[in-house]
């Protein structure tokens, strides 16, 4: 969820631009044979393959993160409420949004909670690569906030904030030699680069060229 998006991303991407190569396929045969039915033809398509787009990436990633913020209340309630054992590792946070119906996790006292926090955090954990985590925090976190998390030992994208950590631990956390020592996980690394994604942008483009011409060429 967090760390291999490459075949999603690729896939979307794929056929966001598909109806785009339809149109330009179907404009240009029109434009040579004068068909306007069967560019008509290749336009409602063009609206149907958008729409499918659209409604099945929102499905995807709502019924997506509903399982992976279930594994990580599932993850965070063993390691908190069960005394699960799990390695306490350097962490930065990345990115935050709400976490509105959800429970926040902590390790440590912390006072009431004003909200729940859904947070991507790069952890550093021993004897592995750095790898993107996911977290319900009971506090906002600057972006790049250094932190201590406990990271599931199965759920290898499941963390928990540890609130024990002194001022001295966090700042030694966000003074790890290892950020910039080893690769560290990026936008563009989860989704497998760029140069993937814009090839699967140039084949959505030629496939839908492809397409809709084979279609102007069979409804004229």
């Amino acid at each position: 969820m967090l760390n291999d998006l490459a075949t999603f991303t690729r896939l979307s991407l794929l056929f966001q631009v598909l109806p785009i190569g339809m149109l330009i396929g179907g404009s240009s045969m029109a434009m040579k044979t004068s068909a306007l039915s069967a560019f008509l033809v290749v336009m409602v398509l063009v609206v149907v393959a958008l729409t499918a787009w659209a409604i099945s990436v929102v499905v995807w990633t709502r019924t997506a993160a509903r399982r992976f913020h279930h594994d990580v209340e599932r993850g965070s309630a063993e390691i908190v409420e069960q005394g699960l054992a799990a390695d306490i590792v350097p962490a930065r946070m990345v990115r935050s949004r709400v976490g509105r119906h959800l429970r926040p996790w902590a390790l440590g006292d912390v006072a009431p909670p004003t909200g729940t926090w859904s947070v991507t955090f790069t952890a550093l954990p021993p004897g592995e690569p750095a790898r993107r985590v996911g977290a319900l925090v009971p506090l906002p976190l600057p972006k790049g906030a250094p932190v201590l998390l406990a990271l599931h030992p199965s759920l290898r994208e499941v963390g928990v904030i540890d609130l024990r950590a002194t001022r001295e631990q966090v700042s030694l956390a966000g003074q790890d030699p290892r950020w910039h020592s080893e690769p560290l996980p990026t936008d563009r690394t989860v989704v497998g680069g760029w140069l993937a994604l814009l090839g699967s942008a140039v084949l959505g483009l030629l496939a839908g060229g492809v397409l809709a011409a084979a279609l102007m060429w069979v409804l004229t």
